[in-house]
């Protein structure tokens, strides 16, 4: 898919994802829940996602995942948390701390979570991750789907 960003800019995306399956509800309840991963290729980056599909009732909520590559001043990967709650205005998106999110209890060798406010001390590091992340929601089919 061919899209023009701010400035006039053309790249390529794409989405691929690598795995589709039911899994046990993250939050410990005896629901089954959709978890999606795989990556995003963008023009200049490659992010990897994995995406929890989950609703208790009350709505759609999707939490994704983006591991990222090294953010300042860290040298080993990070990872990104991205929650959206669908409302009657439409999906309200917010950065969340691992501890708040379905990968509170992961500690994946060589990653480390970026918190909410990491993200936003990096100079247009919160621009960078809702643009991937608007691009994931609008393009994967499952979840633009899911969040409809």
């Amino acid at each position: 898919m061919l899209r023009t960003r701010a400035g006039g800019v053309t790249c390529k995306n794409m989405i691929q994802t690598e795995t589709q399956k039911s899994v046990d509800c993250p939050c410990g309840c005896e629901r089954k829940v959709s978890k999606l991963s795989g990556q995003i290729k963008m023009d200049n980056s490659v992010p990897y996602y994995s995406a929890f599909l989950m609703n208790d009732g009350n709505g759609p909520n999707l939490w994704v995942m983006l591991h990222t590559g090294s953010w300042e001043p860290y040298k080993e990967d990070c990872a990104i948390i991205i929650q959206s709650i669908k409302e009657k205005e439409g999906l309200r998106s917010y950065l969340s701390d691992q501890n708040e999110s379905p990968w509170k209890n992961q500690d994946i060798e060589g990653l480390h979570f970026l918190s909410r406010d990491e993200v936003l001390a990096q100079k247009g590091g919160k621009e960078w991750v809702f643009e991937i992340h608007d691009y994931f929601v609008e393009n994967q089919n499952e979840v633009a789907k899911f969040v409809q």
